[in-house]
């Protein structure tokens, strides 16, 4: 239990930082689009929650699970064109 208590404490203290990190990114995300005179329907940004990083560490078996999982904070743009998928992920 005292290892959960660990990850819990760990991943809250990573998770405030994350969050922040996310909110900024979303601002300057949107900052590239509008700049770029890319139209998009919406842009969302997200820090995984405990439980589903908690169910990730174990079905992948993760020894440091901090370091190995890859999608703890996350960016989605939804555009308005297949075309502008491309010139998003050169900007980016």
């Amino acid at each position: 239990m005292d290892t959960e208590n660990n990850l819990i404490k760990e991943y809250e203290e990573k998770a405030f930082i994350y969050e922040r990190i996310s909110t900024y990114m979303k601002i300057e995300l949107e900052d590239l689009l509008y700049k770029n005179k890319i139209p998009y329907l919406t842009t969302t940004s997200r820090v995984k929650t405990f439980e589903s990083f908690k169910e990730k560490i174990e079905r992948k078996g993760y020894l440091n699970p901090f370091d190995q999982v890859e999608d703890f904070c996350g960016l989605r743009i939804i555009c308005y064109y297949r075309s502008d998928v491309l010139t998003i992920s050169k900007i980016l």
